[in-house]
């Protein structure tokens, strides 16, 4: 996931966050290594224009912000790491991280699931089609409530 970010954060020209929750900071397992993939490095260029967050630059840059954030709504539909694991229909479970974990461990295969690993923008055709099949949906995360804080627009692809 970490080479994919930085794939992003080029491709799209966006910073991109990987979020560590505490359990995850708290866990291990082993890890594949891969051939590392040399890049050049880039030089540090001042983009007052670009970086600067002072309000007259902001106001100016706030409809780029809002095309990446098209391109990157395009992105997440087909992002690899949102995985449906589709069991009984009675109950569906959308969640990220280390709450999936613990949803999946709780309730096997009692539960479908709609694992997020790109989290914003939310998939909402992806979650819109997973949430439409479920007598019952819950958003399950840790910590930090990105996905709870779109419960109006989750809620609102059942409609």
């Amino acid at each position: 996931m970490t080479k994919e970010a930085y794939r992003v954060s080029e491709t799209y020209d966006v910073p991109v966050m990987i979020r560590m929750t505490t359990r995850v900071c708290h866990s291990k397992s082993l890890v594949e290594e891969k051939d590392r993939q040399e890049v050049a490095p880039v030089l540090y260029q001042k983009q007052r224009d670009k970086m600067d967050a002072v309000p007259a630059i902001s106001k100016r840059r706030r409809y780029v912000i809002e095309e990446q954030e098209e391109k990157l709504k395009g992105y997440a539909e087909s992002c690899p790491f949102n995985e449906i694991e589709m069991n009984d229909t009675k109950i569906g479970i959308i969640a990220a991280g280390a709450a999936y974990l613990y949803a999946k461990e709780a309730l096997g295969d009692k539960a479908s699931y709609l694992k997020l690993g790109f989290t914003y923008p939310l998939s909402m055709e992806i979650i819109k089609a997973f949430s439409d099949n479920f007598d019952e949906l819950y958003v399950i995360e840790e910590l930090d409530p990105p996905l709870w804080k779109n419960r109006y627009a989750i809620g609102k692809t059942r409609s």
